[in-house]
């Protein structure tokens, strides 16, 4: 299992919330959607009515405003054909 986590953080003094930008990135089958799934369900947002992950294909985005920040979550498709993309 591998992948990878990176955690954006630009510097925008004039905004009011700091925006962070989270993109989960790697192999398929790493457990990146499980992951996200679970940041997900500790900023109490939910995206599914059920408990059923399906492989993500492309790019998924998610907005979520806690802690006085707003976090951009990006969840990007393992897949052979969405490597070339990163």
């Amino acid at each position: 299992i591998y992948f990878y986590i990176y955690i954006f953080t630009p510097s925008c003094k004039s905004s009011i919330m700091p925006e962070l930008r989270v993109l989960f990135l790697g192999l398929d089958n790493a457990g990146k959607t499980t992951l996200c799934t679970r940041v997900l369900s500790r900023l109490n947002i939910s995206n599914s009515k059920n408990d059923t992950i399906m492989p993500t294909i492309g790019l998924e985005a998610h907005v979520a405003k806690y802690s006085n920040y707003v976090y951009k979550i990006f969840d990007m498709g393992g897949a052979g054909h969405f490597r070339s993309l990163w």
